[in-house]
């Protein structure tokens, strides 16, 4: 991000420090520490949250909705910034231009169709969090990094969060093997496709849930209808074609997708179109259906994976720890605490190219300072 004549320009960059989870298509998940899984389950559940309370400060979090008569796919999110802002994507539908209108605190704020990042503002309140367009995806900037697109989420995570984050999307620490870590603290084994008591332990209270009851497990239901197709050899194999074409016929900004994320893909697509296959009244069309999506949002992940930023150590980039301290948010009701002036050395103008979280500041630039993805922005 970059500030000029006043406005923020997003540059188009992810510094290699803010750690990703993916959630995308019926769900498939990678985990912050790159754990791949799937769960299915039909409710709203804490993708990522603070801690491990019903009642978080800061967190994301997705409902899963029923779709194709078997599997859930990924539908409404909410950004929770802090306790005073809560943001909710997807109340008027996921569809171009319908994702662009947020409820923020409950009032509409719609995203403006320009090439700049838009400071929050409802009821002519100002909030401490980035929005802006991006193809036909929502980007949000504040305590967390946030895309949300019709078919998939990315959340990004400062590294000073690191062993205070938990959910779906594990346990944020460099180490996966603890990733699948129930709201209770209980550990589970990772396997591919997540355990119910880790997973279903992390719905949130009051969220959207399929109020039926299932005669079996999700992950059950899940195993068996993959079984199914692949008792027939040939009919499998038609699948993975399907999905090898469209992966691998699909280029961003002139490359095609890495070998890892291509089998990444080709593999949730194939197990995609199985679902369809067993559920959809029309399979042949719905599946011809999706694998449009499908082509759509392998482009939105390449151009994702385009966007990491690795720091440059000889340019002091890389010098950051965790344990820089970091700002408080600023709280208008707070009562200000008594301090005692103490001399002071004037800092160094910001240099061209200095990095904050996830933002490029630009020397001289009359705009606020952004600490991304640390719970702390200073607008002033």
């Amino acid at each position: 991000m970059t500030c000029s004549e006043s406005k923020w320009k997003p540059s188009g960059e992810v510094e290699s420090h803010c750690k990703q989870c993916e959630v995308f298509n019926d769900p498939h998940f990678w985990s912050f520490d790159r754990h791949r899984f799937d769960y299915h389950g039909e409710c709203t559940y804490a993708l990522t949250q603070e801690q491990f309370s019903q009642s978080p400060s800061f967190g994301v979090f997705a409902e899963f909705k029923k779709c194709y008569k078997v599997p859930s796919c990924v539908h409404k999110t909410i950004f929770k910034d802090n306790p005073k802002l809560v943001i909710k994507i997807g109340e008027t539908g996921l569809n171009n231009p319908n994702i662009f209108n947020l409820l923020v605190n409950g009032e509409t704020f719609t995203i403006p169709a320009d090439n700049n990042a838009h400071r929050l503002k409802v009821k002519n309140l100002d909030h401490d969090v980035l929005v802006w367009r991006h193809g036909a995806c929502v980007r949000i900037l504040g305590s967390m990094g946030l895309v949300k697109c019709q078919n998939r989420i990315d959340v990004w995570a400062h590294k000073v969060l690191k062993g205070k984050i938990y959910g779906l999307c594990g346990t944020f620490d460099d180490n996966k093997n603890n990733d699948f870590t129930s709201r209770s603290k209980q550990q589970f084994p990772l396997q591919y496709l997540a355990p119910a008591n880790f997973a279903e332990s992390w719905k949130t209270q009051g969220g959207h849930c399929n109020a039926g009851k299932r005669k079996r497990s999700i992950t059950e239901e899940s195993e068996e209808v993959t079984n199914q197709c692949k008792k027939n050899p040939a009919e499998w194999n038609r699948l993975v074609a399907k999905c090898n074409q469209v992966v691998g016929g699909t280029a961003s900004q002139g490359h095609k997708a890495s070998t890892e994320l291509s089998t990444s893909l080709i593999d949730a697509c194939t197990f995609d179109l199985c679902m369809i296959k067993s559920g959809a009244d029309n399979p042949e069309k719905e599946m011809s259906k999706w694998l449009g999506a499908v082509q759509e949002m392998t482009e939105e992940r390449m151009e994702i994976e385009d966007l990491v930023e690795e720091c440059n150590a000889a340019k002091g980039e890389c010098d950051d720890s965790m344990e820089t301290p970091v700002p408080p948010r600023f709280d208008p009701e707070a009562e200000p605490e008594p301090t005692t002036p103490e001399p002071t050395t004037p800092e160094p103008p910001v240099e061209p190219g200095r990095k904050a979280g996830f933002l490029t500041l630009e020397k001289n630039k009359p705009c606020f300072i952004f600490y991304c993805c640390a719970d702390a922005i200073d607008f002033n």
